[in-house]
């Protein structure tokens, strides 16, 4: 079996002229039945019309789809009623070419209107071309500024018979933690009921893609599904195991995700601990993470720490800056909330040249701990995003 065919579900990736360099622009989904599905939208208040769209056919479906059509190049956001009457032009086309309900979902640039008749050709072509294989050249054609396709998948065993999960992620930009992150599908031929289904994605979210910052905007057109095609083996008392697993592929596509942001040559782990909640340590991760003193700081490899405990400072959660701990790269640099006698600048200047290593920050105050990965912001980001529409 190939690494990326998942049992029930076909796939096609085509070029239908919505991009101007020939690149693949529209993805298609479809299950061979009806399948669960679940999934997370941005919290962007500005959100695009296919995800408002696809929030209202899981309501009138009850979670339940035949498959899901993308297109990349247009994001179809801030286009007005005709984005609304597009998006469900495109639903139409996807349930025409699944046999059923079709999720819908767009990305690329803001505020233009979708090339339907494009669209329209391009549905059609996905349809004709839908195959077992092709989940890499879906996964290809939701690509924007990535600068590869992100795939990954899993096996698991449910009770005495494998199941499987295969997952695909675009983005590079306009990406921080709020619900969901970016365009990414998951599929398994596992057989479980949407609302359980639920609960998995919004357990596996959580540690994965709301833990994630390139540079900490939320995008108009997040989403993240999940669609479980149930030829596959039962999951009620196989819950937790399918879960680890789908939290596991997530946490793959996520580190993905942020190797392959828009200038990102470093990828760092915080890991924040001795909070008092839960809540205290992904606020103090978070603001580290999404810093740009700090990030900056990782683009030059500048051991300036104070930079960091200025952030932590920043999160807005109680602490005594007196308890506060940071070590970078396993090498320690502060304690007590001031710098360690004989501390090394050298040696974390040569930890922060490496293309990933782990910020550790302890605030002495709890048991609680959380994780988020951040990156660089590099001149290549701005150069990206200076002239992204000119």
């Amino acid at each position: 079996m190939s690494n990326f065919v998942c049992p029930g579900f076909r796939f096609a990736g085509v070029h239908a002229g919505i991009k101007a360099d020939h690149a693949l622009d529209l993805g298609l989904i479809a299950a061979d039945g009806t399948a669960s599905a679940a999934a997370v939208f941005t919290r962007n208040r500005v959100a695009a019309a296919p995800v408002t769209l696809s929030r209202a056919i899981l309501a009138r479906t009850r979670g339940r789809v035949r498959g899901v059509v993308v297109n990349s190049g247009n994001a179809n956001a801030c286009t007005g009623p005709q984005g609304v009457d597009d998006a469900r032009r495109m639903a139409a086309l996807g349930r025409d070419a699944c046999g059923g309900h079709a999720l819908v979902a767009s990305t690329g640039v803001i505020g233009r209107p979708l090339a339907m008749d494009r669209v329209e050709r391009g549905i059609a072509a996905a349809r004709a071309a839908l195959a077992p294989d092709g989940f890499v050249r879906f996964a290809e054609a939701i690509m924007t500024t990535d600068k590869r396709p992100k795939v990954a998948a899993r096996d698991v065993t449910l009770g005495r018979r494998a199941v499987r999960l295969v997952g695909a992620t675009k983005g590079a930009g306009m990406i921080a933690p709020d619900m969901a992150t970016t365009l990414t599908f998951v599929v398994t031929d596992a057989a479980v009921a949407p609302a359980a289904l639920r609960s998995l994605v919004a357990a596996a979210v959580e540690p994965t893609y709301n833990a994630i910052a390139v540079d900490g905007d939320t995008s108009t057109n997040d989403t993240l599904a999940v669609l479980a095609g149930g030829v596959g083996p039962a999951a009620p008392r196989d819950l937790r195991t399918l879960g680890a697993a789908l939290t596991d592929l997530l946490d793959e596509l996520a580190h993905l995700l942020i190797a392959d942001g828009e200038g990102v040559h470093h990828v760092v782990t915080i890991e924040v601990r001795g909070a008092r909640t839960l809540r205290d340590a992904r606020l103090v991760a978070r603001r580290i993470a999404v810093s740009p003193l700090v990030k900056t700081a990782i683009s030059g490899g500048d051991p300036n720490w104070g930079r960091v405990l200025c952030a932590v400072g920043n999160a807005g959660v109680d602490l005594e800056p007196d308890r506060i701990a940071l070590a970078i790269g396993g090498v320690p640099v502060v304690a007590r909330g001031t710098a360690i006698d004989g501390w090394d600048p050298a040696a974390v200047a040569a930890v922060m040249k490496r293309p990933a290593y782990t910020m550790a920050i302890d605030l002495g105050a709890g048991r609680a701990t959380a994780r988020h990965l951040a990156c660089d912001l590099s001149h290549d980001y701005v150069t990206i995003n200076a002239d992204y529409t000119t």
